[in-house]
């Protein structure tokens, strides 16, 4: 199933009994730069312990790049719905930071991978819900650009998929 919304083109999933909104994919040249300079220059602030994240397992030794701050771009969309919430840049890029440190790997449960640990992958994507029915959406995406291979951070807005994780089920679950 697809809808139309604004100008761009929405089109739904179903992934595991879960619907998930998927979008066409967004380039950095379709986005807008945004200035971090204050933020990088300033060493006290704890966006800076998720800049880079080292791990060392039993199965692999590795260390990423979660964030590079003159690689942050935003939509004009998400834009507007940070100043409507009163939200700053910084504050995503600090939750996706953490996000991503916490959930990037991953031990497996069933199968021939239980006690294996991987990288999960839905670790590039943290989604931030608002008060009107939509999500900001900060996103990892590594990429080419002049030749360089790059780590960009996307942040965008869209319709809300899923449950928010802050709504307790008892405030879902209908009062009799």
């Amino acid at each position: 199933m697809s809808e139309i919304n604004g100008n761009s083109e929405k089109h739904l999933a179903s992934i595991d009994g879960l619907q998930v909104c998927i979008t066409p994919s967004i380039t950095a040249d379709q986005l807008e730069r945004v200035d971090l300079q204050p933020f990088a220059a300033d060493k006290t602030l704890s966006i800076h312990k998720f800049l880079k994240l080292s791990v060392e397992q039993a199965e692999f030794r590795a260390s990423f790049q979660i964030i590079d701050l003159k690689q942050v771009y935003i939509s004009a969309d998400a834009k507007a719905a940070l100043r409507r919430c009163y939200l700053t840049e910084a504050f995503l890029l600090d939750k996706f930071g953490a996000h991503y440190a916490k959930t990037l790997l991953t031990v497996g449960t069933r199968g021939k991978l239980k006690g294996v640990t991987y990288l999960n992958p839905e670790a590039n994507v943290y989604r931030h819900d608002t008060d009107n029915g939509l999500e900001i959406i900060v996103s990892g995406v590594s990429g080419e650009r002049e030749g360089k291979t790059v780590r960009e951070v996307h942040i965008t807005c869209g319709p809300r998929t899923t449950q928010s994780e802050l709504t307790s089920s008892a405030e879902v679950a209908p009062s009799l």
